[in-house]
């Protein structure tokens, strides 16, 4: 189904975290702050101001706690509403339906974050991968809505997808490339807006901060409570549905797909979308293996210039060969590592040695211990916080070393808890 009811919060200013550090919330912090009128530069003092605000640290780098106080201080005068952490546990939030609940799932903290957008035009910022990073949604697609009918009273639509700002940039090193992005509702529910899985106050909670219009007692508000509603009209896959699928879907198939997703969304009629389609075509998709998941691929398809200039990456489910996400780059990059030959890719590594850390000592890559996997890897770690940033996995005796698009080699993927 198509979406009904758009909105995108266009006026919120893009800024991307440096590569391979933990300040998201900090970035996350500047875009919304910027949107409301606070233009805000230092990300390194704002991150100070967070973690120093945060009572309830626990594992994060940057504490819910810390990044909703930190978000109402800087509040300009004309801004009279409060951000609140929605989906704590700790508040009650009264809904016009005469509900009221503590406990909240997913559609819950989800169309908290869509009735956000709708109604106050401020964009949320959502804790995504399990608690590992933040990213801001600047926008929703709908079904069986429109925005004028959408009220408290009227629950019952369908989330297709959300417009999302990564400010991890897919193209580490080119700052602002890549974090513009579309995900279906299937995908979100996947791999984004999942539970926190570290211990502490915010353990099994799904949380986002928005501004959700709640007066200075923090007592009630006019956020709508989710009824129980269908799902997205792209039924969430269960593990069983995806392993019965024994072959991955035909690259060109995958080309397909990504053309449909793209079209069904509505995306090549409109900015930026439009802009990074014009004069490109598909390039050879990408396989790219969730190693964090039990059977769980993707495919990415580049969208290139005739200089083979990337303007548009998008995924598809290999296995399902259905539309996930896709991000564009307001400045075309040339993606050299993507097209690295096998060969080429293991020459740059032959001969080289990699410390270990601790009393592990280095290692020595050698040509006849070297092999490389036949498709690429990535899981929400502090090396990449995007899916369209995935590494070459190497293999070496019983070590692996993982080279990113940018080039960058790691000999781990740290995934330590909260702290991306």
């Amino acid at each position: 189904m198509s979406p009904q009811y758009q909105k995108t919060l266009g006026n919120v200013p893009y800024f991307s975290q440096p590569p391979d550090s933990t300040l998201c919330s900090a970035a996350c912090a500047q875009m919304v702050l910027g949107q409301i009128g606070v233009p805000l530069s230092n990300q390194t003092a704002l991150m100070a101001e967070i973690v120093t605000a945060g009572g309830n640290n626990g594992s994060f780098a940057g504490p819910p706690d810390g990044l909703q106080i930190t978000l109402d201080r800087h509040r300009p005068p004309s801004f009279t509403n409060h951000f609140e952490i929605i989906g704590d546990g700790q508040n009650t939030y009264k809904s016009d339906f005469g509900e009221t609940k503590s406990n909240w799932a997913e559609s819950d903290t989800s169309k908290a974050i869509v009735w956000a957008i709708h109604k106050y035009g401020v964009a949320p910022i959502a804790l995504v991968y399990k608690g590992n990073h933040w990213i801001v949604v600047n926008g929703f697609q709908l079904s069986g809505i429109s925005a004028t009918t959408f009220t408290t009273a009227n629950d019952t639509y369908t989330i297709e997808a959300f417009e999302i700002l990564n400010p991890y940039p897919s193209a580490p090193g080119e700052n602002e490339s890549g974090g513009i992005g579309h995900v279906t509702y299937q995908r979100w529910q996947e791999i984004y807006l999942k539970k926190v899985k570290f211990p502490g106050t915010w353990r099994n909670k799904f949380l986002a901060i928005c501004d959700p219009g709640v007066p200075p007692d923090g007592k009630s508000s006019d956020l709508p409570i989710a009824k129980p509603t269908k799902k997205s009209s792209s039924t969430l896959p269960s593990e069983k549905q995806r392993s019965q699928n024994n072959r991955l879907i035909a690259p060109k198939n995958t080309i397909t797909a990504a053309f449909a997703g793209l079209a069904t969304y509505g995306l090549r009629e409109r900015d930026p979308w439009k802009k990074a389609l014009a004069g490109t075509t598909p390039g050879t998709p990408i396989l790219v293996h969730e190693i964090d998941e039990m059977d769980s691929f993707y495919y990415i398809v580049p969208w290139e210039d005739k200089l083979k200039r990337v303007s548009l990456l998008v995924s598809v489910d290999a296995q399902l060969g259905v539309y996930q996400e896709a991000v564009v780059f307001p400045r075309k990059t040339t993606g050299k590592v993507l097209r690295g030959t096998p060969g080429e890719l293991k020459k740059n590594l032959i001969g080289k040695r990699f410390n270990l850390g601790g009393r592990q000592g280095e290692l020595l890559v050698r040509n006849e211990a070297l092999s490389l996997s036949p498709a690429l890897v990535w899981k929400p770690c502090r090396e990449s916080l995007s899916p369209f940033s995935p590494f070459y996995q190497f293999t070496v005796g019983a070590r692996n070393l993982y080279q990113r698009f940018d080039g960058k080699v790691f000999t781990s993927l740290n995934d330590t808890q909260g702290r991306m």
